[in-house]
């Protein structure tokens, strides 16, 4: 407590890391041209949402890319996006894995989670889905056409989800992989190779309630 002094030595480590870290939360990643609101997407569509998703997503070259909305936990303005931007929006560290599913398979895993009001909906990029709530219909569109149920799908999500989902998929990347590239890692290249950042929604989701 207060009442204890510092060891000298141990202090000077402790600060020497301290500014370390600081220095490398700090690098600049890109420009962030539009604000990001983290509540927006646990019960729809965001802008985070759909920004991360696609770095997901170009991280592994996949058809299609998953999170839920819930996995993004901070509000970051607009200005210079740094690491420490990444690292909050994301702040879990969850490896990435890239797995095979079917048509059906990515059509029940986004209907389970769809009327989630706790952060499970799923924020996506590579496709884009409609859930009627009063028929309890969902459908999920790529390439602007819907997906067909035997449509065989490469799919980025991180190994939280991947862990919680009871159906088997084929791995390709699993999260003990040494190609596994952690979340915020995947945002940060993405955001390196694009130097600027202006996510929207795009009618990527899409709830009718009537």
């Amino acid at each position: 407590d207060s009442t204890i002094s510092s060891n000298p030595e141990f202090r000077k480590l402790e600060e020497y890391y301290r500014n370390d870290m600081n220095r490398k939360l700090s690098e600049p990643l890109a420009q962030l041209e539009v604000p990001l609101s983290f509540r927006k997407g646990i019960t729809g569509e965001s802008a985070a949402g759909n920004l991360i998703a696609d770095a997901f997503r170009s991280a592994y070259h996949s058809d299609v890319a998953l999170i839920n909305g819930g996995g993004i936990r901070a509000d970051v303005p607009a200005g210079t996006f740094t690491l420490k931007s990444a690292c909050s929006l994301l702040p879990f560290g969850n490896k990435l894995c890239l797995v095979k599913m079917t048509g059906n398979q990515v059509k029940d895993l986004i209907k389970a989670n769809v009327n989630s009001k706790t952060g499970q909906l799923f924020q996506v990029s590579g496709i884009r889905y409609a859930y009627h709530v009063a028929e309890d219909s969902l459908t999920v569109f790529r390439n602007q056409v819907p997906l067909l149920p035997t449509d065989s799908i490469s799919v980025v999500l991180n190994n939280y989800i991947l862990n919680k989902t009871p159906d088997q998929f084929e791995t390709i990347i699993g999260e003990n992989n040494p190609n596994a590239v952690t979340d915020y890692d995947a945002l940060k290249h993405y955001a390196l190779a694009k130097r600027r950042l202006h996510p929207e929604k795009e009618g990527r989701i899409t709830v009718a309630k009537e």
